[in-house]
């Protein structure tokens, strides 16, 4: 038996696995993936004959006690609002809602207010990337999230890293400007060189980005691992902090101890492996 989501994990999780949702056989098999959340996925994954059935099957998930967050299909659309009438009459609701194809910061907030679930805008649409600022502060938003292949086949540009740096730092921006948790990087579609993965999201790490979106369970190690502080950044950080609060230095290791550099030593200590004990409380004299 999988334990329970901690449901503020949305706001945290460095992997969020999606699963088709007609295929209920996988659902609990996701959830012990070691995936921070599972994506039940009323969209892209589900051919459209298989649409009302994989609404009930998401929905007696929901009722039998799993915590999922669902895709559905934009609002615009009639399978996005049957998608929403088929959460909306289920007795248990969603840990969140992932919006595909968001657009407009109204949109976001019906769909919160219907569901009672807070959203994830994904962003596959120059509309939506236009709109980032505006949907990142929108109160029904809890986090936004990069799907590429559809955004830069509508901007009619490749999936390529030089074409998704700025777009990556526009994610990142808006989200800290709104104050809301670091956005999620677009999937990878390689599911057998999984170094890949893992260099994809290393990339996705050092742009600010706080995790990342899988399509296969084998995916999700490797986003994990990339997204985790490795030893060796914690051994420096708690050096850093070690000298910052019991030796009063300025510098370390040549490189001056100002705020900022104890704000990073903190942020890695807490996401790290290492345990948080190592890390001193410390404020600059």
């Amino acid at each position: 038996m999988t334990e329970p989501l901690d449901r503020s994990a949305p706001l945290t999780a460095r992997s969020w696995l999606f699963v088709p949702g007609d295929r209920s056989d996988r659902f609990l098999k996701a959830q012990a993936s070691g995936a921070g959340v599972v994506v039940l996925d009323l969209e892209d994954a589900v051919q459209g004959e298989r649409k009302p059935a994989a609404r009930r099957e998401v929905v007696a998930a929901l009722e039998a006690g799993g915590d999922y967050v669902v895709r559905v299909s934009a609002l615009e659309q009639e399978d996005g609002r049957q998608d929403i009438a088929a959460l909306v009459g289920a007795s248990a609701r969603p840990v969140a809602i992932l919006a595909a194809k968001a657009e407009e910061a109204a949109a976001m907030e019906a769909i919160a207010h219907a569901v009672g679930a807070p959203v994830v805008a994904l962003i596959e649409s120059a509309r939506g990337l236009e709109a980032v600022s505006e949907l990142a502060r929108s109160k029904a938003v809890m986090r936004l999230a990069l799907g590429a292949v559809d955004l830069t086949l509508d901007l009619g540009a490749e999936p390529h890293a030089d074409v998704l740096a700025p777009i990556r730092s526009r994610l990142v921006v808006a989200s800290r400007a709104a104050g809301i948790a670091a956005p999620l990087d677009t999937p990878s579609i390689e599911i057998r060189q999984l170094a890949h993965v893992r260099d994809e999201a290393k990339l996705a790490k050092r742009f600010g980005m706080g995790g990342k979106l899988c399509i296969h369970p084998a995916q999700v190690p490797e986003v994990e691992a990339a997204f985790r502080s490795s030893e060796a950044e914690a051994e420096w950080a708690a050096a850093v902090l070690e000298a910052a609060l019991h030796e009063g230095a300025a510098q370390f290791d040549g490189q001056m101890i100002d705020r900022p550099v104890l704000e990073r030593a903190r942020r890695i200590l807490a996401d790290s492996a290492i345990d948080a004990d190592r890390a001193p409380s410390t404020t600059l004299p």
